[in-house]
């Protein structure tokens, strides 16, 4: 029962965001137009039923948590990180999932973690690319610099966990 309703609250959850911010995609520029000034990272943590909100301004992350807005991490990481939303999300020079293999036998059902990434331009949402991290229907294999740059957000996930919740 309660995982039936962690699956309602989960996509309710998921739909209202997605209903909102379809709203904010609506009258922005043609993606070949794009020069984001600022990018948003959402990662959905699935185990802890948290979504987790950074953005990328200039060289600096920024976590906007309750306690106000606060720098992460140094500009080192920063560039890194750029280079693989670079790699993944804008030139898409690499592939994420390299193979989906079809589960035999049952299916494992369930909600899984998901990463967004926002594309601003003068304050609009000009691209949104999202990777949901599972499937019940295919065990994926993702690239090992995919898997790289997701360790590298989920441990951005951990420091706003110590440092802010």
């Amino acid at each position: 029962m309660r995982s039936l309703l962690i699956m309602f609250f989960t996509f309710s959850y998921q739909f209202n965001i997605e209903f909102f911010e379809s709203k904010f995609l609506e009258g922005t520029p043609h993606k070949r137009d794009i020069s984001s000034d600022s990018i948003q990272i959402k990662y959905w943590d699935s185990n802890k039923v948290f979504e987790y909100k950074f953005s990328i301004i200039n060289d600096s992350i920024y976590n906007y948590s309750l306690k106000g807005k606060s720098t992460l991490i140094n500009k080192i990481k920063v560039e890194k990180i750029k280079k693989y939303i670079n790699m993944f999300f804008e030139s898409k020079n690499k592939q994420i999932e390299l193979d989906r293999i079809k589960n035999k036998g049952f299916l494992d059902i369930g909600t899984y973690s998901e990463l967004k990434i926002l594309f601003f331009v003068n304050g609009y949402i000009v691209q949104k690319e999202v990777v949901i991290l599972g499937s019940d229907t295919h065990k994926i294999i993702y690239s090992s610099e995919f898997m790289n740059f997701l360790k590298i957000i989920r441990n951005i996930c951990e420091s706003i966990d110590t440092k802010h919740l």
